[in-house]
């Protein structure tokens, strides 16, 4: 099983920008490749944070009589950062862009995450519309003022 973050906006319809599913869990594709992996979920803050800090640190470390490995396994652990806040970093995204984080669901693939979601929010909706209908039935109907109308 798996633990999925679900973020929901109500503005937008539910075929991937209105609702987004984040896999709580180590990004291989953020080590390998972390730049790629900001472009591919356009996370454009990250991006340029992470840029200007490999800049910063390639510059401090190399006026450093540092050895090569030694080097590259800062690069790693750089990029073991990256990998596992990966999902911290789109949740965070997605709360700047007026994402509301719904209740994490457990699941054995991301299809049962959104199948889930899905049901959760359909009742949800139904709720409100039952909600409204009733609040139209206590508001709407006008008090004549009549004995009749009230039971004691």
């Amino acid at each position: 099983m798996h633990t999925y973050s679900i973020y929901y906006r109500k503005d937008l319809p539910l075929d991937g920008k209105g609702l987004v599913i984040v896999r709580e869990a180590f990004s291989w594709f953020a080590l390998l490749i972390p730049l790629l992996w900001g472009l591919w979920y356009r996370l454009w803050l990250f991006l340029l944070l992470y840029l200007a800090i490999s800049f910063f640190l390639q510059t401090v470390l190399e006026a450093l009589p540092l050895s090569g490995e030694l080097m590259f396994l800062m690069a790693l652990g750089s990029c073991l950062i990256v990998a596992f806040a990966a999902p911290f970093i789109r949740s965070w995204t997605y709360e700047r862009a007026g994402y509301q984080e719904l209740e994490p669901v457990l699941a054995g693939s991301r299809q049962e995450a959104e199948r889930a979601v899905l049901e959760y929010l359909k009742e949800v909706r139904k709720t409100d519309q039952e909600l409204s209908q009733r609040e139209e039935d206590l508001y709407g109907r006008q008090v004549t003022g009549k004995d009749d109308d009230y039971s004691y």
